[in-house]
Parts: C-alpha cells; sequence; structure tokens
C-alpha cells in the first residue's frame, strides 16, 4: 500500500476516535457532528466546481475523507476501517454524485 493511503488511513482512524470521544462526552451528537460533516462535503463540492480543474475521480477523492467520518459516525465507530471503505464505496456508486 502507498505511504500516503497508509497515513490517510491513519488520520482517519485517529478523527474518528476524536469523535467518538466528542459524542461520547456529550458535546456533539452523532446528528451535530454529521451536519458538520455535511457541510465539509458540500464546501469541497463548491470549490471543486467552482475551479473546475479536479477530474470526478479526484473530486470523489477529494470527498472519501469526510464519507468516511460521516459512515464511522453512522456507525458508531464499531466497524473496521475495511468496513467503513466498503461503505462509502457502495454509497458513491448507488447514488452517482457527491451529497
Amino acid at each position: 500500500m502507498n505511504t500516503a493511503n497508509l497515513q490517510l488511513k491513519g488520520i482517519l482512524l485517529a478523527v474518528n476516535s476524536l469523535l467518538g470521544v466528542l459524542k461520547n462526552k456529550g458535546v456533539l451528537n452523532q446528528q451535530e457532528l454529521d451536519d458538520a460533516l455535511q457541510e465539509a462535503e458540500n464546501t469541497a463540492a463548491r470549490e471543486a466546481g467552482a475551479r473546475g480543474e479536479l477530474s470526478r475521480s479526484n473530486s470523489e477523492a477529494t470527498f472519501f475523507p469526510i464519507r468516511f467520518l460521516r459512515e464511522a459516525n453512522k456507525n458508531s465507530g464499531q466497524v473496521s476501517f475495511s468496513s467503513v471503505t466498503q461503505l462509502v464505496a457502495e454509497r458513491s456508486n448507488d447514488s452517482g454524485e457527491s451529497g
């Protein structure tokens, strides 16, 4: 596996863990976290569209970390990295869109 992919995996797992702590401590609930991540995805989509410089595959790569965290949030962090990655891939293929 590419070193950048391993770094991305590590940071996603770390951020997911931090989001879990925020939920467990009652700082933010699942819906508030999802809303924040949806706004991040919307912002990424607007920026990509405004510049028009990213291919569809590059745009999808930009959305992946946000979508990963949203899926992990929905599943309370109780699934593996590969399971969440599969869910993101399935949802991206089903929707065919960025949101």
